[in-house]
């Protein structure tokens, strides 16, 4: 049952992030470096993609720091007290005690260089 607390948020956040993944990279699309064929090269969707994913990530990270929570609350309760009954009551329970960067946003760093070359690959692919 704890594992499909976190469904929603993860849901959720899948919109923006996808969304914001792929419009970041078809703006940045234009300015790529061409090869003599005019199609964008490697490096130019390798940087376009893995900026397209840190993006992305960045907007979505506080429903996946949410979704986390709400997954492993049983466990944690009973150390810190602190029980969620939803997203949203997570989401503004976590900015309201520990703050929007600190809280909501803690770990982007590590996540974000696991990210830009997961899309950045994909990117190339794609």
């Amino acid at each position: 049952a704890a594992l499909f607390r976190g469904l929603l948020p993860s849901l959720v956040g899948i919109v923006p992030y996808v969304g914001i993944d792929f419009a970041v990279y078809d703006t940045l699309r234009p300015h790529m470096p061409r090869n003599e064929r005019g199609e964008p090269t490697v490096v130019g969707k390798l940087c376009a993609g893995g900026f397209a994913g840190a993006c992305g990530q960045t907007v979505a990270y506080p429903l996946d720091t949410v979704r986390r929570v709400l997954q492993v609350q049983d466990v944690k309760v009973k150390h810190s007290g602190v029980r969620y009954g939803g997203m949203l009551e997570a989401l503004v329970g976590i900015g309201r005690r520990d703050g929007i960067v600190r809280g909501l946003y803690a770990g982007l760093t590590v996540n974000i260089v696991k990210v830009i070359p997961s899309v950045a690959i994909s990117f190339v692919c794609f």
